[in-house]
C-alpha cells in the first residue's frame, strides 16, 4: 500500500547512499556481458564430467557475484511497482525487475552455452538460471 505522501518519480529515484537507481541496480544485478566464458569453462558438460564442470562454472559465477541467482539468495522483483504522482497512484514497470531478468538471462546463457547436446536436452524450456542449474544437479 502506498501512502499519499510517498511520491516517487522513477527518473529521480536514489538509494539511501545517494547513488542513482541505475548504479544501484548494476550492483544488485550485475551484467558482466564482456566476460569470455571460454576462459573459465574449458569443456562442455557431459554425463561424465559434471563435478569438474560444476567447479569451473561456480568459479565463474562466483567471480561475477552472481551465485545468488542460482542459490535463491536473489529473489525476482515484481514486474510493476506502484508510484504516486500528483496524489494519484498508478502501476509502472519496475526497472529492478528488468535488470534482474537481464542478468539472469545472461547467466542462463553462460550455463546452457557450456552444455553438450546430450545434456542440453535436459533443460529445454527452462526459463531461469536457477531452474537450469537445479535440473543439472547429478
Amino acid at each position: 500500500m502506498v501512502s499519499e505522501h510517498s511520491s516517487v518519480r522513477i527518473k529521480d529515484f536514489s538509494t539511501a547512499s545517494g547513488a542513482s537507481s541505475s548504479s544501484f541496480m548494476a550492483a544488485k544485478y550485475p551484467y558482466p556481458s564482456t566476460v569470455n566464458v571460454a576462459n573459465f569453462i574449458s569443456f562442455k558438460i557431459s554425463h561424465k564430467n559434471y563435478l569438474l564442470w560444476k567447479t569451473q562454472m561456480l568459479g565463474l559465477i562466483g567471480s561475477q557475484d552472481m551465485i545468488g541467482f542460482i542459490d535463491g539468495q536473489i529473489s525476482k522483483p515484481t514486474s510493476t511497482i506502484e508510484i504516486v504522482e500528483n496524489g494519484e497512484a498508478r502501476s509502472v514497470p519496475n526497472p529492478e525487475f528488468f535488470a534482474c531478468k537481464k542478468s539472469d538471462r545472461l547467466l542462463r546463457g553462460w550455463i546452457t552455452g557450456s552444455l553438450s547436446e546430450e545434456v542440453l536436452g535436459l533443460v529445454v524450456g527452462l526459463q531461469s538460471s536457477a531452474e537450469v542449474w537445479n535440473a543439472l544437479i547429478m
